[in-house]
């Protein structure tokens, strides 16, 4: 999932909104943010205070360590952990900068607990993997971008498309770029709201899925439907025409007759399905 950031952006409420994207659960939510892309005006002074953020970020247990001691949690899973590390290096090979973590950490009071650190990537470009592949741990990742067109390039280049936030003080640019996503959920200057609204389908497209969940999609979603025709004038038949009727007579007049019914039906525009009508008379006789 993305989150764009222009530079435009209030980030008193942008950056606190993105540091709970990113470390909320250790980013094992299904729309934790995985991708941040900042626009180069914005670029260092973001940097430098998610740098700031993420290094103070406490590991640990809620339940058992001191009050106002843990920022962040344990991972479900270890086996991951050579993965990340993996990711981060290849990122680090191709020209990116960690700055912060990147590793996973033995914590001193709870030596078996399954911890990554808080990780800060920095100046990753679309070429490296950890821009195609879902990290679903602790990992903020910082682009830079110039423009619209050049952010769209930029976050189209991975095959993913679920969540997405799009933070602007222009809220119309940030409507228009948001419709724009290839996702199948968006926010502006926000993030996740569509784990509250229920009222909304709930989905991706690409490889992040296809159906929805939620709202009046995905009722239908659990339904059986089917579809059910009858002659809206019971005194009407559907006669098969004799040009087109078994065993045919004349094919290639056949052929004709099948692709103006296909005009009449569904042209663009009357004069064509008018047309199309006429040379049905004219083949019929």
């Amino acid at each position: 999932d993305c989150a764009i950031v222009f530079a435009d952006s209030d980030m008193s409420q942008c950056i606190p909104v993105l540091m709970r994207g990113v470390i909320q659960n250790a980013s094992q939510n299904c729309i934790g943010i995985e991708r941040i892309l900042v626009q180069d005006a914005a670029y260092d002074s973001f940097v430098n205070e998610m740098t700031r953020r993420i290094k103070a970020v406490r590991l640990g247990a809620i339940l058992d360590d001191q009050p106002n001691q843990v920022d962040c949690g344990a991972m479900v899973l270890s086996n991951s952990f050579g993965r990340l590390e993996s990711l981060i290096a290849d990122a680090v090979t191709k020209g990116a900068r960690c700055l912060a973590g990147g590793h996973p950490y033995v914590h001193p009071l709870h030596p078996k607990g399954q911890y990554f650190e808080p990780t800060l990537l920095v100046d990753v470009t679309p070429d490296m993997d950890i821009t195609r592949n879902e990290t679903f741990g602790p990992i903020m990742v910082i682009m830079k971008f110039s423009d619209e067109q050049d952010v769209l390039n930029k976050v189209h280049s991975s095959p993913y498309g679920l969540g997405s936030s799009v933070f602007s003080g222009n809220q119309a640019r940030a409507s228009r770029i948001a419709l724009k996503l290839r996702v199948g959920m968006t926010n502006v200057n926000d993030f996740g709201v569509n784990y509250i609204c229920q009222s909304l389908p709930f989905g991706g497209v690409g490889i992040s899925g296809f159906g929805r969940f939620a709202g009046s999609e995905g009722l239908r979603a659990l339904c059986v439907e089917k579809a059910f025709t009858e002659d809206r004038f019971p005194f009407i038949k559907t006669p098969i025409p004799p040009i087109v009727d078994y065993p045919i007579q004349d094919t290639e007049k056949g052929f004709k007759f099948t692709q103006q019914i296909v005009a009449f039906a569904y042209s663009d525009s009357w004069w064509a399905s008018i047309k199309a009508g006429l040379n049905l008379g004219k083949l019929s006789m």
